[in-house]
């Protein structure tokens, strides 16, 4: 029968996932095992945890093996076959929901042959771009670099949380500032600058330490924080001057 055919070995038919563990996996890489009761004649199967220790960054690709609940004994929920591709004999059973593990690539057939793993050359792991919500259950971390949004929005009065953290405001004139979109633990800093002298003063949802003197050539800096209502002010530096 041909390769190329509908059958189950054809190449058709072979997957061509890759997924890369986003952490180091210790037990979520299974062995799995059937074995007959020869007194019942029911087989039994084995799922056992830590079949190989599988460190962040490294690359596994489907084998083509599954597992199903009923279908296969002692499985409770969906697993795919995989194998290190850095050791291409060392293969297991994934949960390819867990988190540990996400799809890396789908456009390399497994007849290409397998792919060093890139833990130990380069830990990054490979970049996520969203124009989406990003939800972190436990936290975010960057072991180097900064967590940060990278804008920066002039403003008038309003300051439109949605739109990052750093705003900045020249003006000649009195101004009263506002906000919208307000978004609880949200951290905005507001950078003032005077195109002439003038006072800044603070809407009801924005509180603080008072309004604010600026004449021209002076810079001051405001960090605050959100509640989910209000901004609050965390603290504001002394005036300078602007030398350029």
């Amino acid at each position: 029968m041909s390769l190329l055919d509908g059958s189950d070995t054809g190449i058709l038919n072979r997957s061509k996932r890759t997924y890369v563990a986003v952490a180091t996996a210790t037990t979520q890489f299974y062995s799995y095992s059937v074995a007959l009761n020869t007194t019942t004649f029911v087989n039994t199967g084995t799922l056992t945890g830590s079949a190989a220790t599988v460190v962040a960054g490294t690359l596994l690709r489907e084998n083509g093996k599954k597992l199903y609940p009923e279908a296969n004994p002692g499985i409770t929920k969906y697993y795919v076959g995989v194998y290190l591709t850095e050791s291409p004999f060392t293969s297991g059973f994934i949960d390819p929901n867990s988190g540990v593990f996400v799809v890396y690539n789908s456009d390399k057939p497994t007849y290409l042959g397998g792919s060093a793993s890139f833990a130990a050359a380069n830990p990054a792991l490979p970049s996520l771009t969203t124009t989406n919500l990003v939800t972190a259950g436990t936290g975010v971390v960057a072991t180097t670099g900064q967590i940060r949004a990278a804008t920066i929005s002039a403003i008038t009065t309003a300051i439109d949380i949605s739109l990052g953290q750093l705003f900045t405001l020249t003006t000649s004139g009195a101004a009263t500032l506002t906000i919208s979109n307000a978004a609880a633990g949200a951290v905005v800093y507001l950078i003032v600058t005077g195109g002439g002298s003038h006072v800044i003063t603070f809407g009801t949802n924005i509180k603080g330490l008072g309004t604010l003197t600026v004449t021209i050539g002076q810079i001051f800096t405001l960090e605050f924080i959100c509640d989910g209502t209000s901004l609050l002010e965390v603290s504001r530096t002394a005036v300078f001057t602007d030398t350029t």
